[in-house]
């Protein structure tokens, strides 16, 4: 304001003599070439005078007043190179509320929360530039972590408290990719005993980074800690210590640090066949970063993940390797392409353009096996000329056209659509609550969009090899490892498995298995088909009303066999095997819990 102020200052000292001279030659016409150029000095200084005095009433309003200007309230800190230490707990605020917070609920525009993203994503790449890749799915907090990274100086501290959903979903892979490129992601602190915040509805962590002089952050050390007591019962000078000093894995009665390099933390969202081996060498980031699940690997993991993960080695490989993810039948009008039992005998189709479709994983009913007797939808699907058709196919087109479904323009193009889809052996939903079922059909069905089905990358004679891999993923071993890969923070306390999370998913390799359990699998996977499955806590013989570890695992027969064939092939123990019972227990009780907790 003072500069501001000072400069119309400055233009009225220079206006005075030019008004002076205009007054003294006004009338003489030998001046006028002078008074001409002094008239549009005139003209100009005046201009630029009003637009600095409406400036200036903008910079006194009250409204201005709320705003805040780190560069120029804090100025020397700046001028030192940013703050020591930036300590925060942000809001959170889902992607499609995120709106100006000085506009009433009730005027928000849709075109206003645009405009509003959009401007947070001119202040973030202000400050970063390139390094920011911005998704707009993103919640509000994590624009506030950009924000805070880039108050820092170099070597200063950046501690938050929020959300821990980052270290998860899909919006966070593109802050996981900048954090490793670009910060000192020192530790990263989770608290199974006791939530951070009672009254929240989101589970919170503690994240501390710093801002480094030199990007040379590949074997930069973060450390993954999860409290197995309060804060206030473990936070002490020697646990604090023995995180400091940890080494790859420690684990106490007080708590669990899992550590890592930023390097390896790299190497395992990288995705690609020909980038997934490579060595970071230097400051070097190589490959395509699609994202890791850190929350759920290095933090909600209970102890048996790591041992399946070691004993696995050589067996257990990234879905993604071997195995495709396709979605189910986009029609654009299911009114005209879906039909039931009623629709199918009032238009007489013929029975060649009628295919099953699992819609639901409702028609399942609770069996593994896909049983097309109970599928009530069928696809109509017939890509033969009209004259080839006949009368009563003909007279359906004719009834969806004329039921303004813009038949013309979409059939075609769904046709055309439909020769790509495949059918699928192995099917599986969005969401799982309470059950955890891999559907399986022997001959391959059509699906809705709502589910997604698996298709190998490997060519193979073994047509059985879909039958290993879906009796694997019926395992309870899978069970616990889909718990930890899924996301759980949805309604109703459901599962989400979207392809996203599958594709990272670790699997048994079935096409190096040997004979002996290809046929135990395939043994055992035939009695679970002829049964309807149950719960989680049915199958395996716990009750969830008392405390899991107090109680002796006694899973179904059939389960067992399934099970026991799994953990032979990885060598679990005795113990070990309880620990995998125990623990995708704990895992599907703590979110139908929290789910709960949240409707009171």
């Amino acid at each position: 304001k003072t500069l501001v102020d000072s400069e119309i200052k400055r233009i009225e000292f220079k206006l005075k003599p030019l008004a002076a001279t205009q007054q003294r030659f006004g009338s003489a016409q030998v001046a006028i070439t002078s008074d001409e150029k002094r008239t549009e000095e005139k003209e100009k200084l005046e201009r630029e005078k009003e637009r600095l005095e409406e400036l200036l009433e903008t910079l006194e309003s009250p409204e201005l007043g709320k705003n805040f200007f780190w560069e120029i309230d804090f100025a020397e800190v700046f001028a030192d190179g940013g703050f020591d230490i930036v300590i925060a707990n942000p809001p959170y605020v889902r992607q499609e509320k995120i709106a100006p917070q000085d506009i009433p609920e009730e005027e928000i525009t849709k075109e206003l929360r645009q405009e509003y993203k959009a401007a947070l994503v001119r202040s973030v790449t202000a400050q970063w530039g390139g390094e920011f890749k911005k998704d707009l799915k993103s919640d509000l907090y994590v624009y506030f972590y950009y924000l805070a990274l880039s108050l820092l100086k170099p070597r200063g501290v950046f501690c938050f408290i929020s959300s821990n959903s980052w270290l998860d979903v899909g919006f966070g892979t593109k802050l996981q990719a900048f954090l490793l490129r670009n910060i000192e992601t020192k530790a990263i602190y989770d608290n199974h005993a006791k939530r951070t915040f009672a009254e929240a509805s989101i589970n919170t962590i503690i994240v501390v980074f710093k801002r480094p002089k030199e990007k040379v952050l590949t074997e930069n050390l973060t450390r993954f800690v999860a409290f197995k007591k309060p804060f206030e019962s473990v936070i002490d000078k020697g646990n604090l210590k023995a995180i400091a000093n940890a080494g790859e894995k420690l684990k106490i009665d007080n708590f669990r640090c899992v550590t890592l390099t930023q390097g390896e933390l790299w190497n395992e969202g990288i995705a690609g066949e020909d980038t997934k081996q490579a060595e970071i060498t230097g400051s070097e980031f190589i490959g395509n970063y699609v994202g890791n699940k850190w929350g759920g690997k290095y933090l909600r993991a209970p102890d048996i993940f790591f041992t399946i993960l070691d004993k696995g080695a050589g067996k257990l490989v990234e879905f993604s390797r071997l195995y495709n993810i396709g979605r189910g039948v986009r029609t654009g009008i299911n009114e005209f392409f879906y039909l039931d039992e009623k629709k199918i005998k009032e238009h007489r189709i013929d029975n060649a353009f009628l295919h099953p479709l699992l819609k639901s994983p409702k028609e399942a009913k609770n069996n593994i096996l896909i049983d097309e007797k109970n599928l009530k939808i069928k696809l109509f699907y017939c890509n033969l000329p009209k004259k080839a058709l006949s009368r009563e196919t003909l007279d359906y087109i004719e009834y969806g056209e004329k039921n303004g479904w813009n038949i013309k323009n979409t059939i075609g193009k769904f046709w055309y659509s439909l020769d790509k889809l495949k059918k699928y052996k192995i099917i599986f939903p969005f969401q799982v609550w309470l059950t955890h079922e891999y559907f399986y059909s022997r001959d391959g069905i059509f699906i809705d969009q709502t589910l997604n089905g698996i298709e190998s990358k490997i060519a193979s004679k073994d047509e059985d090899n879909y039958e290993f891999l879906c009796s694997y993923l019926n395992s309870t071993a899978n069970f616990l490892l889909t718990e930890l890969y899924g996301e759980s923070q949805l309604g109703e306390g459901s599962l989400a498995v979207a392809s996203r999370e599958i594709k990272m998913l670790p699997i048994l390799n079935v096409f190096n298995l040997k004979s002996d359990y290809k046929e135990r699998l395939k043994k055992s996977f035939s009695l679970l088909l002829k049964r309807n499955i149950k719960d989680i806590f049915q199958e395996i013989g716990l009750t969830p009303s008392k405390p899991i570890r107090e109680q002796e695992p006694n899973p179904l027969p059939d389960r067992k066999e399934l099970d026991d064939t799994v953990f032979d092939i990885l060598g679990l123990t005795e113990e070990e095997r309880k620990e995998v019972y125990w623990g995708v227990c704990e895992l599907v009780k703590q979110r139908l819990e929290k789910a709960r907790s949240l409707k009171k």
